[in-house]
């Protein structure tokens, strides 16, 4: 997808991040195609709950959740809102700046 070459370095989240952070959480390649872990690459949408996504405009994951939104409708999840943040704004605005209480 687009997005993961634009934004694949110097924005927050980078391509090898990513990569790393699959590698790290999943034990078995085949839970890729999880719902659970990456709704986007699955079949299986309609078990999931009501959504509501967050995009960011410089995000390596902005145009998988583009496509997710499409799965997400076509499979008929509720999708509550879908908020693609300021052109500028990076993966980490997502990030809470201070710890929740």
């Amino acid at each position: 997808m687009p997005s993961r070459t634009d934004f694949a370095g110097g924005y927050g989240l980078t391509t090898q991040a990513v990569d790393r952070c699959i590698d790290t959480y999943l034990v078995d390649p085949a839970q890729r195609h999880d719902p659970r872990f990456a709704p986007v690459l699955s079949d299986a949408l309609a078990v999931l709950r009501p959504t509501v996504l967050v995009s960011a405009g410089c995000d390596s994951l902005h145009d998988d959740a583009h496509v997710l939104l499409q799965h997400l409708r076509a499979s008929g999840v509720p999708v509550d809102e879908h908020v693609t943040l300021r052109p500028a704004r990076l993966h980490v605005a997502l990030t809470p700046t201070t710890p929740s209480r």
